[in-house]
């Protein structure tokens, strides 16, 4: 099976997009290698695995990925848990040379941010980082965390960021999030108690949709954050890292 949208070609859209943004913003000569590693392995694998199906989805018809990960970022924890899994094979362990050490907080890294991809987080995110840019006007320190903060900052944007990519891209991208939406919605048609579809091909409108998504989820997030990194982060983490 492979999802409409979901699939191999997001993810490498999503790898692009995020070493897109390390460069046009100057972060690639201020993150460390292994946070830089996490980062990437993290934007192509975010969706490993991907049902086509959401985890409101997933919930609510009570699926076994539901059970198992207790309701909580369902596709989120099985994108990070499988991508792992099929690590332990040694014919595709590509970070067998890492230290213990290294793999170690790398694999935290790679889950932190795959589970900062879940819609549910966005506006934790987003306020994170609002918080980050308040304090960064009087305190030009920066932590463990606030990295882990930036990191899932761009991995969320590059994961969200088709309405900022030239039209071709976005109609293309947003035809084929829409059919995976309304594959879906016929499964919700039998499969929901209420049989009431929160993708309904016959009465959604996409245009509405696809709007209000870019008014109060795309725009925030790439226009107000990402303009503000090359400012608050790059002086800084430059000066901390004694370049």
């Amino acid at each position: 099976f492979r999802a409409v949208y979901h699939n191999d070609y997001h993810g490498a859209d999503v790898l692009q997009t995020v070493h897109c943004l390390l460069i046009k913003s100057n972060l690639l000569n201020i993150f460390t290698h292994t946070e830089i590693t996490a980062l990437l392995f993290a934007a192509a694998v975010h969706d490993f695995e991907h049902p086509g199906l959401n985890n409101n989805y997933l919930v609510k018809t009570k699926s076994d990925l539901a059970l198992i990960y207790n309701d909580f970022s369902v596709l989120e924890n099985h994108h990070s848990s499988a991508v792992f899994k099929l690590l332990r094979d040694k014919r595709f362990n590509i970070w067998s040379n890492m230290s213990i050490d290294e793999y170690r907080i790398f694999r935290s890294l790679v889950i932190s941010l795959v589970l900062a991809t879940d819609m549910a987080n966005h506006a934790s995110l987003i306020e994170r980082m609002s918080t980050y840019f308040f304090f960064k006007e009087t305190n030009t320190t920066t932590t463990s965390t606030d990295s882990k903060t930036l990191l899932q900052t761009l991995l969320h944007a590059a994961d969200i960021s088709n309405a900022a990519k030239p039209w071709p891209i976005y109609i293309q991208s947003t035809e084929k999030v829409v059919e995976e939406f309304f594959i879906q919605g016929d499964l919700e048609k039998i499969y929901y108690d209420d049989n009431k579809p929160t993708f309904d091909r016959e009465k959604t409108d996409v245009v509405q949709l696809q709007i209000g998504f870019i008014a109060h989820i795309v725009c925030p997030t790439v226009s107000d954050y990402l303009n503000n990194l090359n400012d608050s982060v790059y002086p800084s983490r430059l000066k901390d890292s004694g370049a």
